[in-house]
């Protein structure tokens, strides 16, 4: 499949970018409402753009036209909500209701027990294996307890709900060693298991980092600390099977896996750095003109055969990193959404 960048801008117009050229390759109006921020996600060979508002456009990216256009409630009060593109659908969670929409445009929507997130002030985790999905949420509140609920993918039901003693959850990640969480302000990270939920086992990153975020990358899962340290997850007999010191203390690494490695981006230096996704060793630290030096924003974005690098603070837009080179080269300028996804490319 020939892949491409696929951005949204703020009056709603996609554009894809399918090589090393600042012209996008395709564009298309989406047509939802130009004063909602449009967010973007891609999965199931579909693109799902969708607004503050609830407003959702699902696109055929091949063919670059809309499919059908819909208002999912579910996908309002931003920053509160979870979205997932699994198992043919997309997914939306918040507190109290579960949303599942079809590639079709059907809507199903499931309501959540009784306190599931309330309070917490933060969106549900959610991770899928290959026959669930999995939704977790922590609480403010040690006395209400963790809670991690199975989801039939088919139906958007319900089929087990578990409090979870001692293990804190917001965030979650599906891999070989099983079903990983983290927590916010929390060093423990979870190992689960990916059909019943049990706890297997649990380490900590060897700096103590209490931010952590888990990543899959092909065959493992990596935890991310915020001080700078990372660990490919093993078992119980070796939790971390490798491990990387790529910096220093930060509130956020953002990582994107693809080719054998982890790009993770470092803003205080403005690089993204290369690190090999079995060994843990660094293969390189490279360069990133950010719009705003004194501010940089950016993330990687990867895809299965490509990485780019989008700069959120509105000014230098999007780079894409050449792998033989390890030199990243600017594609485009931005206007200021930075909002991006890897997707299937124009026909």
């Amino acid at each position: 499949m020939t892949e491409a960048l696929w951005t949204i801008g703020s009056a709603g117009t996609l554009a894809a970018y399918d090589g090393w050229a600042s012209e996008p390759a395709a564009q298309l109006d989406v047509g939802l409402p130009a004063d909602r921020w449009p967010s973007l996600l891609s999965g199931g060979g579909l693109l799902w753009v969708y607004t503050s508002g609830g407003d959702l456009a699902i696109v055929d990216p091949v063919a670059c036209r809309v499919r059908t256009r819909l208002t999912v409630p579910q996908a309002r009060m931003p920053g509160l909500v979870a979205t997932s593109c699994a198992h043919g659908a997309l997914w939306f969670a918040r507190a109290g209701e579960l949303a599942r929409v079809s590639g079709t445009g059907e809507l199903t929507v499931t309501e959540l027990p009784d306190g599931f997130g309330d309070g917490a002030g933060l969106a549900p985790a959610v991770a899928a294996t290959s026959d669930w999905l999995w939704l977790g949420r922590g609480d403010q509140w040690p006395e209400r307890g963790n809670r991690l609920l199975r989801v039939d993918p088919a139906t958007a039901g319900i089929t087990l709900s578990a409090r979870m003693p001692g293990v804190h959850i917001d965030g979650l990640v599906a891999g070989p060693p099983g079903l990983v969480a983290t927590a916010v302000n929390q060093p423990d990270v979870f190992v689960l298991d990916p059909d019943t939920g049990a706890p297997r086992w649990s380490t900590q990153l060897p700096d103590g980092s209490m931010i952590v975020t888990p990543y899959l990358a092909g065959d493992s899962v990596w935890a991310v600390g915020a001080e700078g340290t990372a660990i490919r997850l093993g078992d119980a007999g070796t939790p971390a099977a490798a491990t990387v010191a790529f910096g220093e203390d930060s509130t956020d690494y953002a990582t994107a896996a693809a080719l054998g490695s982890l790009w993770i981006a470092d803003e205080e230096w403005s690089t993204v750095i290369r690190v090999d996704a079995d060994t843990g060793d660094i293969l390189a630290r490279i360069p990133v003109t950010s719009g705003e030096p004194d501010s940089p924003a950016f993330r990687p974005v990867a895809g299965e055969s490509a990485v780019w690098v989008v700069d959120y603070n509105g000014a230098d837009g999007v780079s894409r990193i050449d792998p033989a080179t390890n030199q990243a080269i600017q594609v485009r300028e931005s206007d200021g959404n930075g909002c991006a996804a890897a997707g299937p490319a124009p026909g």
